[in-house]
C-alpha cells in the first residue's frame, strides 16, 4: 500500500480512538466521586466500585470506576473515569488482601470476601464523596 493510501486509514483509526478515549464524543461533564467502602464495619480491603448509568431511568452514557484500596475509592485517579450523575447502578467487589506463598512457586490468590453487591442510588452533578456500605443481609433476593 502507498503512503498515499494508508494516510486516510491512519487518520480514521486515531479519529476512533479519539472517540473512545473521550466518552465516545458524548460531551458530558463528569463528576469526580470518591470515599469508603466497607463490609461488616471494616475498611474493604481491596475491590472495585463501577457507576453505570440506570438507563432504567432514562440515564445514558459510560460507566465510572475506581479500584477500592484500604476502604478508599476515588474516581479521579482513573483514566477517563467519573460519574455522570442521576441514577446509577452501583456495582462493588471485594477481596481479603491476602496473598501467601504456598510450597513450591503456587501463590493463593485474594479470596472474594462477598459475592458482586449491587444497589442503585441517585448520584449528585457534582464532585461529592459517598461512602458505601456493603450490607449483603439487607439485600432483597
Amino acid at each position: 500500500m502507498s503512503k498515499s493510501k494508508r494516510y486516510p486509514y491512519f487518520l480514521g483509526i486515531a479519529y476512533l480512538s479519539c472517540l473512545c478515549f473521550s466518552g465516545c464524543g458524548s460531551g458530558e461533564r463528569r463528576y469526580d466521586l470518591s470515599g469508603t467502602v466497607t463490609f461488616k464495619g471494616q475498611p474493604v480491603p481491596e475491590g472495585y466500585i463501577t457507576f453505570e448509568p440506570d438507563a432504567s431511568q432514562g440515564n445514558r452514557g459510560g460507566p465510572g470506576h475506581a479500584k477500592i484500596l484500604d476502604g478508599k475509592y476515588d474516581t479521579s485517579l482513573e483514566a477517563d473515569s467519573g460519574i455522570l450523575g442521576g441514577p446509577h447502578v452501583i456495582r462493588i467487589t471485594g477481596f481479603d488482601k491476602k496473598v501467601s506463598g504456598v510450597s513450591g512457586s503456587e501463590v493463593q490468590l485474594p479470596k472474594s470476601l462477598f459475592t458482586e453487591y449491587t444497589l442503585t442510588q441517585d448520584l449528585p452533578k457534582k464532585n461529592s464523596k459517598i461512602d458505601f456500605e456493603v450490607n449483603i443481609d439487607a439485600k432483597a433476593k
